[in-house]
């Protein structure tokens, strides 16, 4: 192991555990101290450029060429992209848009550092990732409680109710709870040494706790959906895979687990704030109904706008469940639409050919391929490709070993990141949440390229 190997082995493992301290960081540089570039995206984007170094110069490894030919198309898909917009958008400030191709950079440069950090190894060193999440989550979560016992606590939303600790953005802080719970769950599951143990199940509470405080919808689905298909896991790995080791109290637990989850609801801001959404859904549906009702009896004067009403209804409903995301969508696909060819195919840069401030759809896929083109968003997609493929491999050729708890946990984790992408943003181009991403995806690597027993 070469000297800059082991100092990044050390800095990684430190840096993991330390993601929480770095968004407290954040919220304060923000918050109270007006720093034009914050304390935590100063060190992260120092860590990234050590990550490069590490990748370029020091690590040997089986997927090392694959790796530098990946960063090297990315990088000069991305350049010509910011080069081409940088001479041709309308409005373009620098800071902004240099920020936003960092922000999307991080998530490739930190998924292959780690990727060589594991590769090559046997089983023991991958597991470490297993006890870096649960370290972080913990920190993650007494900070929360701290700031709402000391009334420091920021608010999750303006006019709703819900507590974000010292951190500075709703969304990512729900999806980093939703991406790890799983990762966590099976930390526990899988532990055999009773403080670890121990200490990992503190942990899962302490991360419901910080979900129902939170009040978002994505933290509270996210860890009630993950316990709920732990119990039905359990059951089948009794079942179906290892009959002969006990699951009863594992799964009386996660049963517990998910009864005191739902008893606890009526107390939190999660549930006033679920409630609110359900109201605004039955209101958007009654809206919806009657304006169906009108367009079955058209008059003269309405047959040319027969089709308005309903657009409008339709997306009323949608926009309530995207919390408005799809109309800052809508004018984004417009500008994409309108642009030429070559923008087609490379992208618009940051937030399109705004006008005024500039504002993202929040839904990580649909900005990534506005802003990139086509071209862009099949390179940076390129790891999700890769994932698919190997996943599809191995369902075919370990069917058995497919629906090993430790699978499923990571499948958990990744298709709840990548839901949360989709639908409300701030995981693929947010540092502190895609890290988390990057190391799912690393597990899952590495637990497709292993040797299994059984």
């Amino acid at each position: 192991m070469g000297k800059l190997e082991g100092n990044f082995t050390s800095a990684l493992k430190a840096f993991i555990i330390c993601q929480p301290i770095l968004d407290i960081l954040t919220y304060f540089s923000m918050e109270y101290w007006n720093l034009p570039l914050t304390i935590g995206i100063a060190i992260r984007i120092l860590f990234m450029g050590y990550s490069l170094l590490y990748i370029f110069w020091e690590k040997e490894s089986r997927w090392k060429k694959q790796v530098i030919f990946y960063l090297g198309i990315l990088f000069a898909v991305l350049g010509f992209s910011f080069l081409l917009n940088y001479f041709t958008k309308p409005d373009f400030i620098l800071f902004d848009e240099i920020q936003y191709y960092v922000k999307n950079l991080y998530f490739p440069v930190l998924l292959s550092a780690l990727l060589l950090a594991q590769a090559d190894r046997d089983r023991k060193t991958g597991v470490k990732l297993y006890e870096l999440i649960p370290s972080a989550m913990f920190i993650l979560s007494l900070s929360l409680f701290l700031a709402v016992l000391t009334g420091t606590s920021n608010r999750t939303y303006q006019f709703q109710e819900g507590y974000l600790g010292w951190f500075f953005a709703g969304n990512e802080i729900s999806a980093i709870l939703a991406i790890c719970f799983p990762v966590v769950l099976y930390s526990f599951k899988n532990e055999q040494n009773h403080r670890k143990r121990s200490f990992f199940l503190l942990c899962l509470f302490m991360m419901m706790a910080a979900a129902l405080l939170i009040g978002t919808k994505v933290s509270y689905f996210s860890i009630l959906l993950t316990l709920i298909i732990a119990v039905f896991g359990t059951i089948i790995q009794k079942v179906f895979l290892e009959k002969k080791i006990p699951v009863k109290k594992t799964a009386v637990l996660f049963l517990a687990m998910i009864v005191s989850y739902i008893a606890a609801t009526p107390f939190t801001p999660s549930y006033n704030n679920l409630g609110g959404f359900f109201q605004r859904l039955s209101i958007e549906k009654q809206f919806a109904d009657s304006e169906k009702e009108v367009l079955e009896e058209p008059s003269a004067e309405h047959e040319q706008e027969s089709d308005l009403p309903d657009q409008e209804a339709s997306n009323g409903f949608l926009s309530v469940i995207l919390s408005k995301r799809d109309i800052h969508l809508q004018n984004l696909l417009e500008d994409y639409k309108d642009a030429g060819i070559i923008h087609q195919l490379f992208g618009l840069g940051y937030a399109g050919f705004y006008e005024g401030e500039p504002k993202l759809a929040e839904m990580d896929f649909f900005d990534i391929f506005i802003s990139f083109g086509i071209v862009g968003f099949l390179i940076m997609l390129l790891p999700f490709f890769v994932i698919v493929k190997d996943l599809l491999k191995f369902l075919f050729r370990q069917p058995k070993r497919f629906f090993h708890p430790e699978h499923i946990n990571l499948l958990i984790s990744l298709f709840l990141g990548l839901g949360i992408a989709f639908f409300a943003g701030h995981v693929l181009y947010a540092p502190a949440v895609s890290i988390y991403l990057a190391m799912v995806f690393v597990l899952l690597l590495h637990y497709y390229s292993l040797p299994h027993e059984n």
